[in-house]
């Protein structure tokens, strides 16, 4: 039976509702018993009615004994419960000021924290930031909490990964996130002059639309055909420029030439910039897209159409991993 902690008022006047009935029955069951009852007119149907009566009231008795019981030891465990998360609260707030060991944790036990100190930091988190937060970050990160919430969140039950994703939410821990950067060849351009024809605009707004969970970060070549792909992608996709740059070796203009190995390299960076849990968006050109991709996984791919490109994702481990974006329409040079 469901109930809000703490709610004594609805267990008390349950209590006293099913106690009343339950003397009220128990006293039909004596009269029965006592044979004080008149107008039954045979004894089998006497005998039915009174078994009916004690194991309602039985019933009835169990019930409200269950009720208070588990109120009673609710009661407890919350109590108990505050008391650990208030314990850990202070240890927290101690080793984000202070930094000491853990009082009274062994050795054995500290690869292990128990699922109230991760409540009660994670609700610390919410409040605490700079170098307090990032103190408290490291002494999760060195429990193998972060380990813990990523293996929970690729396995397991649906709530079970949901709290996990949430309490990856609210560590933000280095590394739990995967970074995902989309680099992209620019819209279709004006045939005669550096910017988008209105079949491009049209087409980099679609692509907006289409990334449900918009940008975080934004990064673009010096050619203003780029900048203008990215400015209508965030308006399809209804976000706000977040993070934002000008980068020159997205139109080749690196110490290599626009290389696959200095393409590469660029990417990597970029990615080293996206906010943890964000996705990014770099817009270049053709054939550095390709090139890119080249130096990132030693395959050469087909030329880009316009708006097309490579999602480019970097695992907590470190490895990288390239997926081909691809679009409707033949490239165009």
């Amino acid at each position: 039976m469901w109930r809000r902690y703490g709610d004594a008022v609805y267990t008390l006047i349950t209590l006293a509702i099913f106690g009343f009935e339950t003397i009220v029955l128990g006293a039909l069951s004596v009269s029965f018993l006592l044979g004080s009852t008149t107008g039954i007119a045979s004894t089998p149907v006497e005998g039915i009615l009174l078994a009916v009566v004690v194991s309602s009231a039985s019933a009835l008795a169990l019930l409200g004994l269950y009720l208070l019981s588990y109120h009673f030891v609710s009661a407890m465990r919350d109590r108990h419960q505050g008391d650990r998360l208030d314990s850990w609260t202070e240890w927290w707030v101690g080793l984000a000021l202070t930094g000491p060991d853990e009082p009274g944790q062994v050795a054995a036990d500290r690869r292990r924290l128990p699922r109230v100190a991760v409540d009660s930091v994670l609700s610390l988190l919410e409040a605490v930031k700079g170098e307090e937060g990032d103190r408290l970050k490291e002494a999760l990160a060195s429990h193998g909490v972060d380990e813990r919430f990523l293996r929970r969140a690729r396995a397991g039950h649906l709530t079970a990964r949901l709290d996990a994703i949430e309490g990856l939410g609210k560590a933000r821990l280095p590394g739990a996130f995967d970074l995902l950067l989309e680099l992209l060849r620019h819209a279709k351009r004006d045939p005669h002059e550096d910017r988008l024809s209105a079949v491009g605009r049209a087409q980099a707004e679609d692509v907006g639309r289409a990334a449900s969970d918009g940008y975080d970060a934004v990064f673009v070549s010096p050619a203003a055909r780029a900048a203008e792909t990215a400015a209508w992608i965030l308006r399809g996709s209804g976000r706000q420029l977040a993070s934002h740059g000008v980068i020159d070796g997205l139109a080749g203009r690196d110490a290599t030439g626009g290389t696959p190995e200095g393409m590469a390299e660029g990417i990597r960076t970029l990615l080293s910039a996206v906010p943890e849990g964000g996705v990014g968006l770099a817009v270049s050109h053709t054939p550095f897209v390709e090139r890119a991709m080249t130096g990132l996984t030693g395959r050469e791919p087909a030329p880009f159409a316009e708006c097309e490109g490579i999602r480019v994702t970097q695992t907590d481990d470190g490895r990288i991993e390239v997926e081909e974006i691809r679009r409707a329409g033949p490239p165009e040079g």
